[in-house]
């Protein structure tokens, strides 16, 4: 009997490894489905219409792949004889984006007033706020939607010719209020993308009538993100209506969970590029 034990022996350890090894192949992916989902987000950004909406850059917002939330920083409409009025150039912008095709892309609107927007007749002026905030849920990120020239709070953000950026502590205030990880902005009319300690700001320029000898501009914003990562990956575009070329193209990351120093003075920055800049 302990010859026949000694023979049956291996075959049963063999047969409980085989048993194992089924069971491993019946599974394979069971690691890869436990890895966080990937989310991509694009938005669409516009400023500065001053009641103009170009063909062109409708064509664009439009055509923006993964994109359901256009931006409008700010100087929608205007009071001159032929300009279209906010409500107005918000309405036709949000009838022409719209993808008809797949509801789930539909695209909405996220907009705030401007100084111009401010000098119109009151029978004009529609309920845009001086600031909005805009939370991207698949990617945690908070988007701060105001018009750069004073409003609201002597809130000043502005990107000057020789490629600078300046930040007034109002401005600063705003952004620590709301932990904003991104900024968009305007009135300026120049295209700009600039980094500071973890907020990146960024001004689509003026898409509405050409003035300064500036080229009319409007952009995208992409966000790459999975659930569990504390680090969101963006890519940002700026893009000419003129020629159809780029003209300002950044990559770089941002923070989930924004730390955000205090700040109690103006804030300068040196370069157009994005830059990390340390506290003075």
């Amino acid at each position: 009997m302990s010859s026949e034990a000694s023979m049956k022996s291996p075959n049963k350890k063999r047969q409980r490894s085989d048993s194992e090894d089924n069971n491993n192949d019946k599974f394979p992916s069971a690691k890869k489905e436990m890895r966080p989902e990937l989310s991509r987000v694009r938005i669409g950004l516009i400023s500065d219409t001053h009641g103009v909406l170009e063909e062109s850059a409708v064509k664009y917002l439009a055509g923006l792949p993964s994109c359901r939330v256009v931006i409008h920083a700010e100087d929608v409409g205007d009071k001159r004889a032929g300009r279209l009025k906010p409500q107005d150039l918000l309405d036709v912008l949000s009838m022409r984006i719209v993808n008809d095709n797949d509801n789930k892309n539909s695209k909405r609107v996220v907009a705030c007033r401007g100084n111009v927007d401010d000098a119109l007749p009151k029978k004009y002026q529609c309920n845009l706020p001086p600031s909005v905030l805009y939370t991207v849920p698949e990617t945690r990120t908070r988007i701060l939607v105001l018009h750069g020239d004073g409003v609201p709070d002597n809130a000043r953000i502005k990107n000057m010719k020789d490629g600078s950026l300046r930040v007034t502590e109002g401005a600063w205030a705003i952004i620590q209020k709301f932990r904003a990880q991104v900024v968009i902005y305007g009135h300026s009319h120049l295209v700009g993308c600039h980094e500071y300690n973890g907020v990146l700001f960024i001004n689509p320029g003026s898409a509405g009538p050409k003035r300064f000898k500036l080229p009319r501009s409007c952009g995208s914003l992409s966000l790459t993100a999975d659930t569990e990562s504390e680090v969101v990956e963006y890519q940002t575009q700026l893009h000419c209506l003129e020629t159809g070329k780029t003209i300002l193209a950044k990559s770089g990351s941002i923070w989930v969970n924004l730390h955000l120093p205090a700040k109690a003075k103006e804030i300068k920055l040196n370069h157009l590029d994005s830059i990390k800049a340390s506290e003075e």
